[in-house]
């Protein structure tokens, strides 16, 4: 089976726009500090022209107002999103007992996993684990495969065609994992690129229909087992990444917008020794750099967040409207 560079899903071909080199970039794959130096350095020039068109800045009074009302609008967005951050993680601070129960939820999973893909071994890390169920997927569709001699041609070229575009898209996921330091995040990206919803309804029909041989019914059911461990995976592995990133993003915006408003705070200061001409402009500028850092940083994560909570937010086998073009 060749494998592509993109997922052939129709799911896939939704996600086309996200995937693109740049757009991914900047939505999912990109280093967030990296993300927010771009996204501030744009902020700057558009600024810079923009103080270019209106011309130059000669009264420091109008701007002096003006940074006090940056200085207390910096210091509400810091707290907002801070406190929003903190009422969101609260909910992970739980009972002995309700922590507990989530331990044997997830050691359920584990063992639904192992007893599925038969590994009685899992890796505790997320990209290996994720692995595992890859690659039993693939191996069981391949098994659905050799039995296409029993079936009469119409129904072997659905189970066909249902095989080739599960390998596909499964095997566009696996290939990432050939890197032995994959990070987490990655896996979580790579998972977001497909949907079985198409495939499952596909398997749903076939075994309905009550002509399949028992061994090719029984592996169809094992391998609809297989795609909802993957979608299973998935989820939980976005809300580990969610309760990860939020924690950064708080301690990203104390470190940037702690230092934006002590500039912020300078250059007020500089303004009352009534500055005029080229000095006016200069000090605009740096406070307008000051200003956009914390926005910066919250646009880079919020993109992120957002972005993989969308590709996310449906369940199979229910399949979500394609993203926009």
């Amino acid at each position: 089976m060749s494998r592509s560079a993109e997922p052939t899903t129709r799911r896939g071909e939704g996600l086309r726009w996200y995937v693109g080199a740049i757009p991914r970039w900047f939505l999912l794959d990109g280093n967030r500090r990296v993300v927010a130096g771009v996204i501030l350095l744009a902020a700057t020039v558009v600024f810079g022209l923009c103080l270019e068109v209106l011309g130059p800045v000669s009264v420091s009074q109008p701007a002096f107002y003006a940074l006090s009302g940056l200085i207390a609008g910096n210091l509400a967005l810091i707290s907002i999103v801070i406190a929003i951050d903190q009422l969101v993680l609260s909910r992970e601070l739980v009972t002995p007992g309700e922590r507990i129960e989530t331990i044997e939820e997830v050691s359920a999973f584990r063992d639904r996993v192992a007893e599925t893909t038969g590994d009685d071994v899992l890796p505790i890390t997320a990209p290996k684990f994720l692995d595992v169920v890859l690659t039993s997927t693939i191996e069981e569709a391949r098994r659905i495969d050799t039995d296409g001699d029993r079936l009469d041609e119409s129904e072997r070229r659905r189970v066909e065609d249902l095989v080739d575009a599960i390998i596909e898209s499964v095997e566009t996921v696996d290939t990432l994992f050939e890197d032995e330091d994959v990070r987490p995040f990655t896996a979580l990206v790579r998972a977001l690129h497909v949907d079985y919803g198409k495939q499952l309804q596909t398997i749903g029909r076939l075994r309905t229909s009550g002509s399949l041989p028992a061994s090719i019914d029984h592996r169809l059911s094992v391998l609809h087992d297989h795609l909802v461990l993957i979608d299973v995976s998935r989820q939980y592995f976005r809300t580990l990444y969610i309760q990860r990133e939020l924690p950064r993003i708080s301690r990203s915006l104390l470190y940037v917008g702690g230092l934006a408003e002590v500039a912020l705070v300078r250059v007020l200061f500089a303004f009352m020794s009534a500055p005029s001409g080229t000095r006016v402009l200069v000090l605009v500028l740096i406070a307008g750099v000051a200003d956009f850092a914390p926005l910066a940083v919250l646009v880079s994560y919020v993109v992120r967040i957002s972005t993989v909570a969308e590709l996310t937010a449906t369940v199979i086998p229910f399949v979500g409207p394609a993203p926009r073009e």
